[in-house]
This record gives structure tokens, sequence and C-alpha cells, in this order.
């Protein structure tokens, strides 16, 4: 018969070991790359988790002090140091930094610990249970915070870079999600006791933790190419109505861009950026983005895509093309991947590349 006290006990020393383990590592690196700092950090909050039933494990005589008073879970701590992970790594790295948001944090270690010390048992008391409801619902505000922030940084890589696979941060928006379900579970399970119960909460803290470990060794730093106070300030440019004589500067930056395109094909490589493009046509990159999101109404993402899809299609109509793939089709008008050519394919033409060529060669045939 299974044993699911054990299992639990198990489980929660895995996520101990392991979290505490990983997150020195990442702290030895932040010496190279600061951003791990925070995720370092984050981990370590996830070993606290498991150290009771390490606590247990390890002395096997009457243990000599209240381990069930000790800090275990820092609910006000942890996911701001996972947000203040995200932006380090973010577009936004350099722009100002809300620090603040870790102060409930470590007022909250500060205090747990010193009841710890003094040997106040809280955990039965009017104090647990309100600490704990405005625990969930300050990382409520935390992980929507989060999400938020994720949005803004696509938006801004989008508007800089052509190719954005492995910058958007998706995972950091989707843990976020996982971590507002996961709350809504737990909360759900107040007063709800089961052993079955708790050992889902420990698988879940258990792929939690894995998730974040293999992204964070992923993840790299996203440089920003444009001052991100001058491209925000564009961005609420482009909210307003513009003036007329400003219409008409964006109108020519548009049409020189194209020219620009037109002579040299540029688009077609992989890694374009919008410093790039502004050095090519001699604008600044802050009047390219502008001009890209007033006159056309899309980012510079986009535009560059439509361009690549514009000369994949002709490359799909050119017959000297016959012996391409449809990857190799994608990768010559300058896509870096076969899923991120499909998907952009299918966004603008509704229709995904192979079934284009399907259609391109019945027509063909019935011309002949």
């Amino acid at each position: 018969m299974l044993d699911v006290e054990k299992l639990i006990n198990l489980v929660d020393i895995t996520i101990f070991t392991q979290s505490f383990v990983f997150g020195l590592i990442f702290l030895f690196f932040s010496k190279k790359n600061k951003s791990t700092i925070f995720l370092g950090l984050f981990l370590l909050t996830f070993s606290f988790d498991g150290c009771k039933d390490l606590i247990e494990e390890i002395f096997v005589t009457p243990i000599p002090f209240n381990y069930e008073l000790l800090p275990t879970i820092f609910i006000f701590l942890a996911l701001p140091l996972f947000y203040m992970y995200a932006r380090q790594v973010s577009i936004l790295k350099d722009t100002k930094q809300n620090y603040w948001i870790l102060t409930p944090g470590i007022i909250e270690f500060i205090v747990l610990f010193t009841l710890f010390i003094f040997n106040v048992n809280y955990l039965e008391t009017l104090f647990f249970a309100l600490y704990f409801l405005i625990g969930i619902g300050f990382n409520v505000y935390v992980a929507i915070k989060i999400i938020r922030f994720a949005r803004k940084h696509l938006k801004l890589v989008e508007d800089q870079y052509a190719s954005v696979s492995g910058l958007q941060l998706f995972w950091v928006k989707q843990y976020a999600i996982a971590l507002l379900a996961y709350l809504g579970f737990s909360f759900l399970m107040i007063g709800f006791e089961s052993p079955y119960v708790d050992l889902l909460i420990s698988l879940i803290d258990l792929i939690l933790m894995y998730w974040v470990i293999y992204k964070g060794f992923q993840q790299k730093n996203v440089v920003p190419l444009v001052m991100m106070d001058t491209l925000e300030n564009d961005t609420q440019k482009e909210e307003t109505k513009a003036e007329p004589q400003d219409l008409e500067e964006m109108n020519e930056i548009v049409q020189n861009l194209e020219a620009y395109f037109k002579e040299n094909k540029s688009f077609r490589q992989k890694d374009l950026t919008i410093v790039d493009v502004s050095n090519g046509v001699k604008v600044s990159s802050k009047k390219v983005s502008r001009a890209i999101n007033l006159v056309k109404g899309v980012n510079f993402n986009v535009y560059i895509n439509s361009l690549r899809i514009e000369e994949a299609v002709s490359y799909l109509k050119d017959k000297n093309y016959d012996g391409f793939s449809v990857e190799g089709i994608g990768l010559e008008a300058g896509f870096k991947s076969k899923s991120a050519f499909y998907n952009a394919f299918k966004k603008e033409k509704n229709c995904t590349p192979l079934e284009l060529r399907k259609q391109i060669l019945t027509q063909n045939s019935s011309e002949s």
C-alpha cells in the first residue's frame, strides 16, 4: 500500500535539496550575470519548504528546538524575487527598478525569524490566518504585474528585432499564469485536510521548481537597442493624433524604407534589428520605429516579416525554386525557423506556405 506521508516527505526533501543546490549555482553565476542573483534567491525560498521534513529525517532523537515554528514559506518574498529576475533579463532592465516590491518580503523575513527565535507560536492564531490570506492577495497582484510586464516587454522587443525567437519571455508569463492557478487551488483547499491533496501540492511545487530551473539556464538577457524612455515616449505619441507635418515626415521615412529594402533586400538577414535598418536609411531608430507604427500600423517585427512573406510568395511562384522545400524557401526569405515561417505566413495569408504552393501548382497545370 502506498505510504502517502513518506512520499510527501520524499518530494519535499527533493524540493529542498534541488532548489537549494541550484539556487546556490545561480548565485555563483551572478558574478557574471547579475540577473541570476534574483533567480538564485527565488529558488532558495523554495528550499525552505522542505527543510522541516529534512529535519525530521536527520534528528532521530527528540529535536532540540521547536522546528514547527521555523519559517518555510515566504509568501511575500518569493514571487517578488521572480518579478525582479524577469525585469533583469528583459529589455527593460535599464529602466527604473521597483525594488519597493521586495519590502513586504523583507519585513516578513525579519518578523517570522524573530517569532521563531523567541519561540512565539503564531500558527493557530488570527494573525497567521490574516497573514496567509493577505499573502495570497499580494501574490495575485504580483503575478498579474508579471504578466503585464511580460506583455510590455514583448511589445518593445517586436519594435526592435525582426526575429524575436527566444526573446519573448513567454515562459515568464506562462509561469505567472500557472502560479495564479496554483494560488487559486491553494485557496480552495484551505481547511480541506487530506494527504492526497498535500501530495498533489508538493508535486506541483516540484514541477514549478524544475520548470524555473530549466528555463533559467536557457534564458539570456535581452539587450535593448533603443533607449527605453525614448521608445515609451514614442509609444505614447502614437496614441495621440499625429500632426500633418509629422505624418508627412513619417510617410517619407516609410517610402525611403521601402526603396531601401527593394534595392538590397536586407530584410532577408535573419538577425536584422531596427538599428541595422536605421543605419541603412540614415534615420534614427526611434523615428524608424515611430514611422512604421504610425504609417503601417504594425510593429517592426510584423513589418519585416510581411516583407519576408512577400519574398517567399515570389519564390513559391518562381519555377527556379521548385526544387526548394517550403522550409528552405522560408529560410531563404529570412526566417530563422520553419515554425516562425509557418506562423507568420498563416497569420498574414490565412493559409500555410504548402497550401499556397499547391494552389499555384494547380493553377499552373490548368493554364498549361
